[in-house]
Parts: structure tokens; C-alpha cells; sequence
């Protein structure tokens, strides 16, 4: 009688709810960020790193590839194993071109140069190559720029790859690499997760503003030493905020990936450019936490 009643009141309980929140991790810059200053031995740190802790932690992600990071046959090897991991990977142009100083032809150039290596490898393994990043997310500095490579992406077939959680990530990563010893590495590593939570909750804030609501978010990481180093606790950080991982197509289903979007500014969030497109102030947007000085002092950067 009493198994009876047990089994009966596990049946009646309600089923466990996924968490409420959603992102898609991206990572641009693969196969590493600073492949300039590393060597391939550190390059394959990086990457074997971020594969170990996105698998520990059941995380789908996207790798956008610059191929002129790919003269060492290795760095071609590590994509494979990315893939191979069950990961996905975009275009981020061949040589990280910034559209907003270059031409709209050079620009598609590039394009088709950066798909050279990562389109076979995609399609060794019956994936396609559909998602592109622009660098420093600037999509053109006028609407016929913008409309002209949109037109050209979709023929080669692409999508654009949004950002809803944008961030200064890559000023701690520069930070990261500079570090004299350990313990401030682990300061930058604490003040960067702390900076990432800031981040979103910023705009979780902001898509109430545009939406009403909460959206399915992509944020915008990198492929680089800081990553490798932190990104556990930075995904403990993401989970206890109530958000599951979702990839990139998972997240593109949310309804707000269809607003209208006409900007024509430098590289910001996609929930500023459909505010701004819908009408909001841009000042509505201003105010979002910042770098601290002291991380910006160590880097040599600004966080503006």
C-alpha cells in the first residue's frame, strides 16, 4: 500500500522545468586570438582546453574562424577536433577585415578567402557552413553597404550571426596574457566573471526594454588563454543566473531575431540596433558596466 502511494505521488509531481533563460556561447577568433604572439603549442592549449570544459559542461558552441590563422597545419588539425567534438563553426572573415574601413568588394573577398579551409572540413562531416560573424560586429558604415554584403551572404549562404551579450571579454583576455604571476591571474580571472555577470544583467535589463521580456541570448566570447583558463567558472556563473545552453539555431527560433535592425553605427548589441531601429533613444542604452581601470591599466587598452 505504501509503494503504491509513492509511486502515485511521484506521477502526480510536476515535471522538472527547464531553466527559463537561454544562450548560445560563440567563440570568435579561432583557432586562438593571439596566434600572432603564441606558438602552436599554445595555440593547441587553448583550444584543447575550451573543447574539454564546453563538453564537461554539455554546452553546444560555435567557433567564427579567421584562416589566416591556419598557416601552421595544426591549427587546421584543431578545427577538426572541434568539430569532431560536436561543435559547430562560422566564417569570421579570412583576415578579421572591419567593413566600416574597407570596401564592400574587398570585404566579400575576404569572405570567400576565410571559407577555404573550414567549408570542407564542415562538409567532411556533414555540417554546413552557414553562420557569419562580422569582425568587430560592424555591419557598414551605410545601408547600401549593408544591404550589399547581406545580398552576397545569402547567396553564398549564410546568416548573420547576432549578438545580444556583447562585452569588452577581450581587453581581460589582453590583461590575461600580460599577468606577472599567478595570483593576478586569478584576480583577473575572479574580476572577470564578476564584469561577465554585470554584463548579463545588463542585458537581460535591456531586452525588457526593447521586448517586454526575456529573450533566448548569444553571447560573444573568444578563443584565447583567459577562456581556457576560466570558462568553468564563468558557465557556473551563466548556469546559476538560470540559463541552459542552447546553440546558435536553437536561439535565432526566438521571435525577437525577426526585428527589424537598420543600424548603421559601430559595433554594438543587436538589442541597442533594434531599440534604436524601433525608435528608443540611444542614450537608453548608454551606461553599461565597464572594464575595470585597473584590468584597463594592466592591458594597455580602454574600455570605451
Amino acid at each position: 500500500m505504501v509503494k503504491i502511494f509513492l509511486i502515485t505521488l511521484v506521477c502526480a509531481l510536476p515535471a522538472m522545468a527547464a531553466p527559463p533563460r537561454a544562450v548560445a556561447l560563440t567563440f570568435d577568433d579561432l583557432p586562438d586570438i593571439a596566434a600572432d604572439e603564441h606558438s602552436m603549442d599554445q595555440t593547441e592549449v587553448v583550444m584543447r582546453s575550451l573543447i574539454v570544459h564546453l563538453r564537461d559542461a554539455h554546452a553546444p558552441a560555435i567557433g567564427f574562424v579567421n584562416e589566416d590563422k591556419l598557416d601552421d597545419p595544426r591549427g587546421t588539425a584543431l578545427l577538426a577536433e572541434w568539430l569532431d567534438a560536436g561543435f559547430d563553426l562560422g566564417n569570421h572573415t579570412y583576415a578579421h577585415v572591419d567593413l566600416n574601413q574597407t570596401t564592400v568588394a574587398d570585404y566579400e573577398n575576404d569572405i570567400l578567402r576565410g571559407e577555404t579551409v573550414t567549408r570542407p572540413l564542415c562538409a567532411a562531416r556533414q555540417k554546413a557552413l552557414h553562420w557569419f560573424r562580422h569582425p568587430y560586429l560592424d555591419t557598414g558604415k551605410t545601408l547600401a553597404d549593408r544591404d550589399a554584403v547581406d545580398q552576397f551572404l545569402a547567396d553564398h549562404g549564410y546568416a548573420v550571426a547576432p549578438v545580444t551579450i556583447d562585452n569588452s571579454e577581450w581587453i581581460f583576455a589582453m590583461a590575461y596574457e600580460k599577468a606577472a604571476s599567478r595570483l593576478v591571474r586569478f584576480r583577473l580571472r575572479r574580476a572577470y566573471v564578476r564584469y561577465m555577470a554585470s554584463r548579463f544583467a545588463w542585458y537581460e535589463a535591456r531586452a525588457h526594454t526593447v521586448f517586454g521580456r526575456e529573450i533566448k541570448q548569444i553571447v560573444l566570447l573568444h578563443a584565447d588563454t583567459l577562456n581556457a583558463d576560466a570558462l568553468p567558472s564563468l558557465l557556473h556563473m551563466i548556469r546559476r543566473r538560470g540559463y541552459r545552453f542552447i546553440s546558435i539555431d536553437e536561439a535565432m527560433t526566438d521571435r525577437a531575431y525577426e526585428s527589424g535592425d537598420r543600424w548603421t553605427g559601430g559595433g554594438v548589441s543587436w538589442i541597442e540596433r533594434w531599440g534604436v531601429t524601433r525608435g528608443m533613444r540611444e542614450s537608453l542604452f548608454d551606461g553599461d558596466p565597464s572594464v575595470p581601470r585597473w584590468v584597463q591599466t594592466l592591458a594597455g587598452a580602454r574600455d570605451e
